[in-house]
C-alpha cells in the first residue's frame, strides 16, 4: 500500500506541477521521466530483498499506483488534453475521438508472442545497461499507455457501441486485464533478472560463487518472464477477441 500510493502521489504532483503550473507540450512524457528519477532510489530499496517473490510484488504495487494516475487521467481529460499533453500516446496507440474497446484487433499467437518477446528484449537490455532508472520509465511507459488507452477506449465504449454499457465494460475488463496483468510481470521479472545480473559483472569475478548466484537467479526470472508471456500471447490471441465479440453483441 505504501509503494503504490507512493508512486501515485509522485505522479500525480508531478503531472500536475509540469502540466497546470509550467503548462509544458507533451507533459506526461516529462512527468514519466521526472517521476521515475524520483522513484529510483526507492526501486533500489526494493531489489535489495533477496526474495523474487517479494520484489515482483513490491514493483507491481508501484506499477499499479501509476496506472491509477493515467487511468485518473484518461476519465477526466477529453480528447484535445490528450492530444496536447499526451500526444505521443495516442500517435502510438492511433486512438481517434470515435475509437473504442471493440474496434481493437488482435493478432494471432505467434504474432502475439514475438511482439512480446521483442519487447522483453528491449526491457531486459535498457535495464541491463540504465539499471533501477530504465526499469522505472519502462513502468511508468506502460501504465502510461495502457492506462490512457484502455481507459479511453472504454470511455468511448459507453457511447458509441452498446446498449447495455455496464455489462460491456466489464465483459471488456476480463478480456483485456488478464493479459495485461501477465506482460506487465514478464516485463519486471525481465528487467529484474537484467539489472540483477548486470550487477554481477559489475560487483564479482565470474569465479565468484555469488556471481553464480546471481547468473542462477537471473536465470530464473528470465526463464519465469518468457513462460509468464507465452501464457499473456495466449489470453490476448483466444480469450480477448471471444469475449469482446460478445460483449459487442
Amino acid at each position: 500500500t505504501q509503494l503504490t500510493l507512493e508512486s501515485l502521489g509522485l505522479m500525480l504532483i508531478t503531472l500536475l506541477v509540469v502540466h497546470r503550473i509550467l503548462g509544458l507540450a507533451e507533459s506526461g512524457l516529462i512527468a514519466i521521466f521526472l517521476t521515475s528519477a524520483a522513484l529510483t532510489t526507492r526501486f533500489n530499496v526494493v531489489l535489495a530483498d533477496v526474495d523474487l517473490k517479494n520484489e515482483a510484488i513490491d514493483i507491481l504495487a508501484m506499477f499499479a499506483g501509476l496506472l491509477w494516475v493515467f487511468i485518473g487521467v484518461g476519465l477526466l481529460a477529453d480528447i484535445d488534453t490528450l492530444n496536447d499533453s499526451f500526444g505521443f500516446v495516442m500517435s502510438i496507440a492511433d486512438i481517434s475521438s470515435a475509437s473504442t474497446i471493440f474496434d481493437r484487433r488482435f493478432g494471432d499467437f505467434n504474432a502475439v508472442f514475438s511482439h512480446n518477446l521483442l519487447v522483453l528484449f528491449s526491457v531486459s537490455l535498457l535495464a541491463f545497461l540504465y539499471r533501477a532508472y530504465a526499469a522505472l520509465l519502462i513502468l511508468a511507459w506502460n501504465a502510461c499507455v495502457w492506462g490512457l488507452t484502455l481507459t479511453l477506449l472504454f470511455r468511448q465504449s459507453f457511447v458509441f457501441d452498446s446498449a447495455e454499457p455496464y455489462r460491456a465494460a466489464l465483459i471488456g475488463v476480463a478480456a483485456i486485464l488478464p493479459h495485461l496483468v501477465l506482460e506487465a510481470t514478464a516485463y519486471i521479472l525481465g528487467a529484474m533478472g537484467a539489472i540483477n545480473f548486470s550487477k554481477s559483472i559489475l560487483w564479482h569475478s565470474v569465479t565468484d560463487s555469488r556471481f553464480l548466484d546471481r547468473f542462477r537467479s537471473s536465470l530464473t526470472a528470465m526463464t519465469t518472464a518468457i513462460a509468464t508471456l507465452l501464457a499473456a500471447a495466449l489470453l490476448e490471441s483466444q480469450w480477448a477477441p471471444r469475449l469482446l465479440e460478445l460483449a459487442a453483441q
